[in-house]
């Protein structure tokens, strides 16, 4: 090959080399920059990830990365909710030593429902479990109990979301979201207009909206203060 082709050559390879790193920097900056406390995977079984606050890791790299111990909560087709505590464990040796390895730790088995289990969320202390059983069960994960179930849903609960610690939403396949108060476990408020299954919702940082998506092709806005729907939205299709 001619020594300009090898030339040419050389420089590209060196450029796409340097894009390579280049977009490596960024995606570390992304993701220690995003609040990756918890992940919830639709699927039939649903797991849960909670950040630990007892202990923290600084690996010292060229972006710094902060890596904490957590929680995984599973709920299973088999109607079984697992806690599986994950911390990390330094490898090496020397202080310097960046090798560290992931161990984990199962820390309770629940045998939460008669049917299987469709959606889980952690708010603070409490742990909440939806299942096609038509009940929401609530666990205690500090004293890693059972404190009781609710039941104001008449279809499977498809999605649970804690606010602020202090309420907790529910939505099911009946159409209906439940505003549940955690201290009491009141239900405050029905929220209903859903034709279809809710499939998702969430709540705006302010606590005064929140949306939702069904499976009837619609989001919907809610406003919370006045307990009603804000906007409903048409769209092409179902919404996950």
């Amino acid at each position: 090959m001619p020594k300009s082709k090898k030339t040419r050559l050389s420089n590209s390879i060196t450029k796409q080399e340097n894009k390579l790193k280049k977009k490596e920097k960024i995606d570390q900056k992304a993701i220690s920059n995003q609040p990756t406390t918890k992940s919830d995977f639709k699927l039939n079984n649903k797991l849960q990830i909670k950040e630990q606050t007892n202990e923290l890791i600084s690996l010292d790299t060229e972006d710094k990365i902060i890596v904490k111990d957590f929680l995984i909560i599973a709920g299973s087709y088999e109607r079984i909710l697992y806690g599986i505590d994950a911390h990390w464990i330094k490898s090496g040796e020397s202080s310097d030593d960046d090798d560290f390895s992931l161990k984990l730790d199962p820390i309770f088995v629940f045998s939460a429902h008669t049917g299987c289990i469709k959606t889980v969320s952690v708010g603070g202390k409490f742990l909440a479990s939806g299942s096609t059983d038509e009940v929401i069960k609530l666990y205690n994960l500090r004293k890693r109990k059972e404190l009781g179930s609710l039941l104001q849903h008449e279809g499977s609960i498809t999605t649970i979301q804690f606010f602020n610690k202090t309420h907790m939403f529910s939505g099911s396949e009946d159409g209906t979201i439940c505003i549940w108060r955690t201290k009491d476990w009141e239900c405050l408020k029905t929220l209903k207009g859903h034709k279809g299954r809710v499939n998702s919702l969430a709540v705006h940082p302010s606590g005064k909206i929140a949306l939702s998506v069904s499976n009837d092709k619609t989001v919907r806005l809610w406003n919370l203060l006045a307990g009603q729907k804000a906007s409903v939205n048409k769209l092409g299709r179902g919404i996950y």
